[in-house]
């Protein structure tokens, strides 16, 4: 018997004394009011238990143990019931945060009391109830584990609502294996198969209540989860036993599952169990009340736009999926909303048995008001909204005051390039055209290239950075904290955290997708909808985009245009995600419509043509999917490729069916896989196309794709070599690949990717180590009298701090600057591992953002308190969406007491950072950062002169490095100053050091920049057996100098003149200043570091009177050492590149680490141990280690029909495991892969094969034993 089971005698006693039966009468009904909290504690609890060993080792061996712990709940339950919860929540994510907690009751005691101390719950606040958010309890189950997961906040959906108002009736479910990842089917299937069934069909008991399952959304079901309710309640178990005589009823019954199904709708006439599941899905989306009702008279059935044929010989549907509403009732649900003067343009929404968006058509507005002029109010129905039998999913009972449940709203949303995006542009403008392929793959490397730069310039130029910190949600006004008053944003170690976390956001992100922004005024993502007026022909769309993208809510005008809007015209290129086939990324005209000027932030395709420009690209429609629009000039295709034709006991059966065959990532990812090695259109990566149609349509259709083939075949008419589906090898650029040997991909891709891999290098290693420079206190930041309220800011510090650690647990976030921008790196409460890629306005993001906003917005009101209150003390701001969020007041003009407060809340925040071990939380200081402002503000105007901000952080560290460094090295140093070293027996050596020695004369202190970055090349081994000299290494820093080659930004940059050979006298000129020096050093690192140093066609000295031409690309070498460098620079102000020097805090710090392991396939007859050496000598890791792979995968392949040739397949897989420094790690991995010949499939297998040899012959190469 469980330990938590209402059976067992010393749980039973807990229960009995601490939730006696208490009943009031609710809705007419009489309800135990102290049944929900029962389930709370109990469901904690039994959270904890399913921790295993560790929490079972120390409450469950020992009854004792079991009792104080359960007296240390009752305790604490009595003060304060949330307290207790909240508790043993803290207590939770401490275990699953991998904390060394001790005893178990002891941690407990001190989170209780620590939480007494601070008066401090969970729970939902009231602005989060009104808004629609619930608490959700969430189930993992595992082959060998139930895990509970501690309660969390979601948006609310149509079943939440109505049938479990407290959370305590239904559960979100996941199927996992035993590491938290997927079950595979082609590892776990019978395992899968067989838990799977388990719980489907019997069920699973939690908390002492009888769980079933219910249903799933089809995003759900696409993650393996699903919700499971309470099989009955207490009076339908009561009538069973009395009617049966059983004390336990059977797993099928479940008459409350079967009553909720029965009253969300009629699926039974949907056609079959997939679709009416999906149906039923509909249910399950999270989505908001607006608050308006829609009465069966405001509302009409209108009809679909039909046209074109199908293969099938069926019409289309050119408005599948879109509706109409006035623009008065979309006025009516902003403000119901509470989105200001802001009216989205459409709306993606559920409605009874309906799907789909609604746009705004002025035409009901026109209708309403002609009835009215004419006399035909009474006589004609007031419509606010037409629906079209394409949204019609399932019948549904009317019920009064229905409203309509807001899933997403349209809205200014940027645009980024992915893998598949990338590939389909890369090779369909190769097959278009040399020039249309130049033109596009240069301006995404373009694009790559700015979006990297700007990070340097985010972290060290403070316009970049006060840019970037105004995309962040809007909880200080940036523009109140003025450089005038001396504020330095940049170097602010608050606000640099948040540009820190948004840049290691940004990586990761491209490492894993290779999203690459597309500007804000040359793209935006846009959901669709249909052109009413007619007016639009086949061909074109109508595009108009909100200048303004960081504000999300754009104000209409009394025109009913949005303010500041933009019409697009001339070619754009659209497509849709996911993006698989040369036909799917098509060009459109866009054109001016007058008549559609109130659509804004939305796609407006045409209502007739042979077929819906949607279902062109990768079958869409118009029922909330989100369209990609570039008019980007220099990304445009030169023509559209041929669209692809994508036409063509029961629940628990198909969503098991749906766990073992569902493929739509995995054929993705072979499709990404096999196109970059045989091109996109080969006739495997046709094949994959349509299986992968397949798979998209398996949870409507019920019928999934032939599994993947997995070995070479021949096409029987043509007798053409067919790789197989499921590829043989992966590309560099796919992250968390164990199973199969990577190659390294020519195309572009591969490229973008390694550029962004030498940055993410750098983010790790600064990682493991803190900034060099410790948190400085502002002492413009003071005020006399302060001191009277030290006590209470420090109070008000801890328990903002406590909120917000509790908030960080619960998501297991690791850093401020992560929570507090929204770049959130890992997430480990996450609701769905595909949520953050979830386009739901309602993702767990979007509620971290919520819960952030409610905290700030807490401890603000609570500082102006004393004061009479913000909207006593404050003004509202201009432009402001309502006078009712407190961040839309400004405090102008604090009294002294304010400013005295103020200033005590920033230095109680600072200071305790200063001391404490935890991590780093500052944004407490930065609340009432109106009134820091004018603390500044008083400061700056009492003294003599204003200074502007401080001192270039990174400039100071640079300046104190050099002076250190040549102090520590005078004499070689001096010896360098006469360049009489780098004087070869050739005369070209000799006229190259005259050339340099002359502008070191010119400008003294150059010899100092050019000393640093010699030693930074030798440390860096530019210099070793290269073709390029140290002398020609000065001569491009004297180009780069005299502006030779435009900066990165392409605004030209002089440092110094060019000499001219007859008219040098040999004066000396000004010295730099060190600023100059660090400046112009840094330029030049940049610049080495940017693609257009990395992509010169030639590098020719000729200018400098030098005779020498490099064609090769000689000079990349410089680019991959600076690329790293700057970034160290940038990123943690460190220059370890640079040799070691005295000063200790200078010097680099290796760190060993164990790598991810990985495949590679070498011959059968190979040398094993010289391999092993060889890995280990030009990789220069600490340890390597090979073992064969397991041939299970193989075996199950050779029972699927491998031919005996292919068995006696002369190559055998290895895993490699190391240990070493980040770099090592790289250069082995590096070192083992391939560069693959691109569209190689016709040498067949062979050619495959060819490629284990080219392996193994690389790892040897040059190698002596």
């Amino acid at each position: 018997m469980p330990a938590t089971d209402s059976n067992s005698p010393i749980y039973n006693e807990f229960l009995l004394e601490l939730f006696p039966p208490k009943y009031k009468i609710v809705d007419g009904k009489s309800i135990d009011v102290n049944d929900e909290r029962k389930f709370a504690i109990t469901y904690l609890i039994e959270c904890l238990l399913s921790r295993g060993a560790i929490v079972k080792d120390q409450l469950l061996t020992d009854i004792n143990e079991w009792d104080r712990f359960l007296e240390l709940i009752v305790r604490y339950y009595r003060i304060d019931d949330k307290l207790c919860e909240a508790a043993l929540e803290d207590l939770v994510h401490l275990i699953d945060g991998r904390k060394r907690i001790g005893c178990i009751v002891k941690c407990l005691s001190r989170i209780c009391e620590k939480r007494l101390e601070m008066q401090m719950i969970n729970g939902l606040s009231e602005k989060e109830i009104r808004d629609g958010y619930q608490i959700v309890r969430k189930v993992i189950f595992t082959p060998t584990r139930v895990i509970y997961v501690a309660p969390e906040t979601i948006m609310g959906n149509r079943v939440l609502r109505k049938f479990d108002k407290d959370g305590t009736r239904v559960l979100r479910i996941t199927f996992r294996d035993d590491n938290n990842g997927r079950m595979r089917t082609n590892v776990t299937e019978e395992l899968l198969e067989r838990t799977a069934r388990k719980y489907l069909e019997n069920g699973v008991r939690v908390a002492n209540r009888d769980f079933g399952f219910l249903g799933c959304s089809n995003s759900q079901m696409r993650d393996n989860g699903a919700y499971f309710m309470v099989r009955y309640t207490q009076d339908q178990l009561k009538r069973y036993q009395e009617k049966t005589g059983n004390t336990k009823p059977p797993p099928d019954y479940k008459p409350l599952i079967k009553e909720v199904r029965r009253h969300l709708g009629r699926f039974e006439n949907t056609g079959n169990i997939p679709k009416m599941m999906a149906r039923f899905g509909q249910c399950f989306t999270q989505s908001t009340m607006t608050g308006v009702e829609l009465n069966w008279s405001n509302y009409m059935k209108t009809f679909d736009f039909d046209g074109g044929t199908t293969v099938a010989g069926e019409k289309y549907t050119f408005s599948d999926g879109v509706g109409v509403m006035s623009f008065q009732f979309a006025q009516d649900l902003s403000k119901s909303l509470n989105f200001g003067r802001s009216v989205p343009s459409c709306l993606q929404i559920r409605f009874r048995g309906m799907k789909g968006v609604i746009a705004i058509d002025p035409f009901l507005d026109e209708y309403r008001q002609w009835a009215g002029i004419n006399g035909f109010s009474e006589e004609l129905p007031d419509i606010k909204c037409a629906f079209r039998p394409s949204q019609d999913k399932f019948e549904t009972k009317y019920t009064p005051k229905d409203q309509i449940e807001m899933v997403k709203p349209s809205s200014p949303v940027l645009v980024a390039l992915n893998k598949p995006f990338i590939n389909i542009l890369d090779q369909v403008s190769e097959m278009q055209s040399v020039e249309c392929h130049r033109r596009i793959t240069n301006r995404i490397e373009e694009l790559m290239d700015r979006q990297v730069q700007s990070f340097g310039k985010q972290m060290n130029d403070e316009i970049f950075c006060r840019n970037k910190l105004k995309e962040f949600p809007r909880r200080i006004d940036i523009d109140c904290l003025r450089t005038i008053w001396g504020f330095n944003l940049s170097r602010e170690p608050f606000f640099r955290s948040l540009i820190k976390a948004s840049i290691k956001f940004s990586i990761t992100k491209q490492l894993r997708k290779e999203q690459i922004q597309i500007p804000s005024e040359l793209g935006r993502s846009m959901l669709g909808v249909v052109d009413e007026t007619g007016q639009l022909q086949y061909g074109q769309i109508f595009v108009q985009y909100s200048r303004n993208s960081i504000k999300k809510r754009p104000p209409r005008m009394e025109n009913r245009k949005v303010q500041g809007a933009v019409v697009v015209t001339g070619t754009v290129l659209l497509t849709k995600n996911p993006c698989i086939v040369p036909g799917d990324v098509r060009i459109f005209e866009a054109v001016d419509i007058p008549e559609l000027h109130h659509m804004c932030d939305v796609i407006v395709f045409p209502q007739y043509g042979p077929r819906p420009h949607p279902d062109e690209m990768a079958g869409s429609d118009l029922d909330g999917d989100e369209y990609s629009v570039i008019w980007d000039k220099q990304m445009l295709l030169d023509r559209n490729e041929d669209p692809f034709d994508f036409s063509e006991q029961l629940m628990c059966d198909f969503y098991i069916k749906y766990l073992m065959l569902d493929s739509v990532g995995q054929i993705s990812n072979a499709h990404l896989h096999n196109s970059d090695q045989y091109g996109l259109t080969s006739r495997v990566c046709m094949d994959l196309a349509k299986k992968n149609s397949q798979a998209v349509d398996f949870t409507k259709s019920g019928t999934p794709p032939a599994p993947l083939t997995r070995a070479w075949t021949n096409d029987p008419s043509t007798d053409e070599s067919i790789p197989p589906e499921n590829p043989e090898r992966i590309p560099d650029f796919h992250m968390g690949n164990e199973r199969n040997p990577q190659y390294v991909s020519p195309r572009l891709c591969g490229r973008l990717f390694r550029e962004f891999q030498s940055i993410d290098s750098v983010i790790k290693i600064s990682e493991e180590q803190d900034e060099r420079y410790d948190i400085e206190i502002d002492e413009g930041i003071r005020m006399d009298g302060s001191e009277r309220y030290e006590s209470s800011a420090k109070a008000d510090l801890a328990n903002y701090n406590g909120q917000l650690r509790s908030i960080m647990e619960t998501y297991g976030i690791a850093t401020e600057g992560e929570i507090m921008s929204g770049c959130i790196v890992e997430m480990r409460n996450r609701i769905s591992d595909k949520d953050q890629d979830d386009m739901s306005f309602f993702n767990t993001n979007q509620m971290i953002e919520t819960r952030i906003t409610t905290l700030v917005c807490k401890f603000r009101k609570k500082f102006f308190e004393e004061f009479g209150g913000y909207q006593q003390v404050c003004i509202l701001r201009d432009q402001a969406d309502g006078d009712s969020n407190c961040l839309n007041w400004i405090c102008t003009g604090p009294t002294n007491d304010m400013l005295r407060k103020g200033a005590a809340w920033y230095r109680a925040c600072y200071e305790f950072a200063q001391k404490s071990r935890e991590t780093r939380k500052l944004s407490f200081a930065w609340i009432v950062f109106d009134v820091i402002a004018k603390i500044k503000e008083n400061q700056a105007l009492r003294q003599d002169e204003i200074r502007l901000g401080g001192a270039n952080p990174m400039y100071t560290f640079l300046e104190g490095h050099r002076k250190q460094f040549i102090e520590d090295h005078r004499e070689e140093f001096d010896r360098f100053r006469t360049l009489e070293e780098f004087i070869d027996r050739d005369e070209s050596s000799r006229k190259a050091i005259s050339i340099i020695r002359m502008y070191t004369i010119k400008h003294p202190g150059l010899d100092t920049v050019l000393f640093i970055l010699m030693k930074w090349g030798e440390v860096s081994r530019l210099f070793e057996d290269q073709p390029l000299q140290i002398y020609h290494f000065f001569l491009i820093f004297i180009l780069f100098a005299t502006n030779h080659w435009p900066t990165t930004d392409g605004r030209p940059q002089v440092f110094f003149k060019k000499i001219e050979m007859g008219e040098y006298a040999g004066n000396p000129g000004e010295e730099m200043t060190e600023q100059q020096r660090s400046h112009m050093m840094v330029k030049f690192l940049e610049y080495m570091a940017s693609r257009n140093f990395r992509k010169l066609e030639m590098l020719s000295f000729r200018s400098l009177d030098f005779s020498s031409v490099f064609l090769r690309g000689e000079w990349k070498i410089y680019h991959v050492a600076s690329l790293k460098t700057y970034f160290n620079i940038m990123f943690n102000l460190r220059f370890e590149e640079l040799p070691v020097s005295t000063d200790k805090e200078i010097t680099k710090g290796t760190v060993i680490r164990e790598g991810e392991p990985f495949v590679i396939e070498l011959p059968e007859e190979i040398r094993y141990m010289d391999v092993l050496e060889s890995l280990k000598k030009k990789s220069d890791c600490e340890e390597i280690q090979m073992r064969r792979q397991s041939n299970r995968s193989e075996q199950k392949d050779n029972e699927r029909g491998r031919n005996e040739e292919e068995k006696k397949k002369p190559t055998v897989r290895y895993i490699v495991s190391a240990s070493g420094t980040l770099e090592s790690m790289q250069l082995l991995r590096e070192l083992c892969a391939v560069r693959i010949p691109i569209k190689n499939h016709s040498e067949g297998q062979n050619g495959s094969k060819e490629m284990a040899f080219l392996c193994y012959q690389k790892i040897l190469e040059g190698f002596e034993r």
